[in-house]
Formats: C-alpha cells, structure tokens, sequence
C-alpha cells in the first residue's frame, strides 16, 4: 500500500472512530441526565458536531475539512483544559487530540494528492 493511502486510511478511521465515539458518549449522557441544561455541555456537543461535521467534509475535500478539523479540534483542547478538573492535560488530549490528528493527516495527504486529470497538451 502506498504512503498516501496509509496517510487517508489513517485520517479517516481516526476522525470517524472519534466522531462515533464522542457523538455516543453525549447522547447516552443526554439520555441519562434527565434533561438537565448546562451551557457548558451544550458548548461541548456544538463543537463535536463541528468536529464530526469537519470529519465528513474531509471525507469529499481533504483540505478543506482538514484546516476545518484542526481548527474546531484546538478549540475543543483549549475548552477541555478551562473545564477539566484536576487533570486538565488528559481531559484536553482524550477531547481534542484524535480530531487534530485526524486533520493533520488529512492537510497532510492534501499535499500528497495527485490531480485527478491531467491535461498532457502542453499549449
């Protein structure tokens, strides 16, 4: 297999394996709260949907959702390390960490990417 679809493959299991991982933890905490409002969870499950939704633009156009990816994942660490409790290192690494990887590769691979048509005219 070929460095870039390594590059890809990896962007793209790490993203959607965080995404489904985080979109399940907050709605079984939704669920098991009992409808309790809190602005900060409300923040939170807003920026995982814009990392989820990053995830999925990466999917069509790699640079795009990348610099989208990253950009809403250093959000997501600087939240977690002003709400985390004691271990505030862990709490941003565990939140944020996967989505900017996850949009490092894919920026990464961007630059990989061959063009998919080739004009071999030279005019």
């Amino acid at each position: 297999m070929q460095l870039d679809r390594i590059i890809l493959n990896s962007a793209r299991i790490i993203g959607l394996a965080a995404g489904f991982l985080w979109t399940f933890v907050l709605l079984s905490g939704a669920l098991s709260s009992g409808g309790v409002y809190n602005q900060q969870l409300t923040f939170l499950f807003l920026l995982i949907v814009a990392n989820f939704a990053s995830v999925i633009v990466a999917l069509w156009e790699e640079k795009i959702g990348g610099i989208l990816l990253i950009l809403f994942s250093a959000i997501l660490c600087v939240f977690a390390l002003m709400i985390a409790g004691h271990n505030k290192i862990i709490a941003a690494s565990i939140s944020g960490l996967p989505f900017l990887l996850s949009g490092v590769l894919f920026v990464v691979y961007s630059g990989y990417k061959k063009p998919r048509f080739r004009n071999n005219k030279e005019d």
